[in-house]
């Protein structure tokens, strides 16, 4: 399957959407609680993951 640029444009305003809407419900407790992680991996947060998730979605829309 072939993604043009504005399809891949438009999924990712969508998908920042979402995780705004999902964000924006977090209490401070929701931010520092821990996430499962494989054996042997740092232990992460919700902070953590969404952190690593922003990045990753700012990085792709950039190369864009």
């Amino acid at each position: 399957m072939r993604h043009d640029r504005v399809e891949v444009i438009a999924r990712i305003i969508y998908e920042f959407e979402q995780l705004e809407q999902l964000v924006a419900c977090l209490t401070d407790e929701d931010w520092s609680h821990s996430l499962l992680r494989l054996k042997g991996k740092d232990p992460w947060t919700v902070k953590d993951a969404l952190a690593h998730i922003r990045h990753w979605k700012a990085d792709a829309g950039r190369s864009i």
